[in-house]
């Protein structure tokens, strides 16, 4: 979960932060400070970070897709 703190929908994010939490799931929740909702809206560089971090999340849980295919 990755959210901005200028978000209106900032208590909504921890509560489910904390929910998934409290279920023992894996979860990271980074937050930018002064970003609204939309990740567009942010400066380039906290842009980046994010899809880094939406990139190692897929690399980790889900692969990159470059694995070599089974015969």
């Amino acid at each position: 979960m990755i959210q901005g703190l200028a978000d209106p929908l900032t208590e909504q994010q921890n509560e489910m932060y904390i929910g998934l939490r409290r279920l023992g799931k894996t979860v990271e929740h980074p937050r930018y400070p002064k970003a609204m909702h939309a990740e567009w809206d942010w400066p380039a560089s906290r842009q980046i970070d994010y899809m880094q971090r939406v990139l190692a999340w897929f690399d980790k849980y889900i692969g990159s897709g470059t694995e070599s295919p089974v015969n």
